[in-house]
């Protein structure tokens, strides 16, 4: 697992037609492995984590991205940004507790 804890920004989709910046606290880079690893090196980043921290994840695992989703909803977390990103899927979230 790769970590990085640099801040940074993300474009994303949102409703209006400019896609504003994200930042983010922590880069979790599972990019290569299957589930459920990714979800479990982004469980192990929340917990290390802050209320209010955005955590950016990196999968290329489309498994990993559907269960990434569903974690963020059952944990009561913020589902920031998902999209496709040269053959990965970024997605950002919040944690909110």
């Amino acid at each position: 697992m790769s970590v990085d804890t640099s801040a940074t920004s993300v474009e994303t989709d949102v409703e209006s037609s400019v896609a504003p910046m994200l930042p983010w606290d922590t880069t979790v880079d599972a990019r290569g492995l299957a589930a459920p690893q990714p979800l479990i090196n982004l469980i192990e980043a929340v917990n290390r984590g802050h209320p209010g921290d955005c955590l950016e994840v990196l999968t290329s695992d489309k498994k990993s991205r559907d269960a990434i989703f569903a974690w963020v909803a059952t944990a009561h977390n913020q589902l920031l940004a998902m999209s496709p990103v040269a053959g990965s899927f970024r997605i950002v979230v919040r944690k909110t507790h």
